[in-house]
């Protein structure tokens, strides 16, 4: 879910969240492992915006990242820049504040975040823009 998201996949995207509809995962549950991820973003990057090395930004996270998950954490601070990272974090803590304060349904809501969060990753690789 988090790298076709990030990705700005739509079909995997759509396969995960229908994967973890059917295996009933709620929606509030997959918008905080998305906020998780997305605080460890905004954390790096803003480390890194302030001049510390990516490498040792990277390696300051706690808990320290999954080997196997490393290269694709580092991309993402790379391609995503701090202001994008922060929309995004508002727009899924504002969806879970959404399902909680309206009683909408949770999962169309995280499905919505999520989708809106691919869109702007399509539009962050479509300009190439790296910060």
């Amino acid at each position: 879910m988090r790298s076709a998201a990030l990705d700005g996949n739509f079909q995997a995207l759509d396969r995960c969240l229908a994967r973890l509809a059917g295996e009933g995962t709620g929606g509030v549950a997959l918008l905080r492992v998305a906020q998780i991820h997305f605080r460890r973003l905004h954390l790096t990057r803003a480390r890194i915006d302030g001049g510390t090395p990516a490498d040792r930004a990277l390696g300051q996270l706690q808990p320290p990242l999954f080997f196997k998950a490393r290269d694709a954490f580092a991309a993402d601070v790379a391609r995503w820049p701090l202001t994008r990272i922060q929309a995004a974090l508002d727009r899924l803590v504002d969806a879970e504040a959404g399902s909680k304060r309206t009683g909408a349904n949770d999962t169309l809501l995280a499905a919505d975040a999520l989708l809106a969060i691919a869109r702007a990753a399509a539009g962050t690789r479509s300009r190439g823009a790296s910060r």
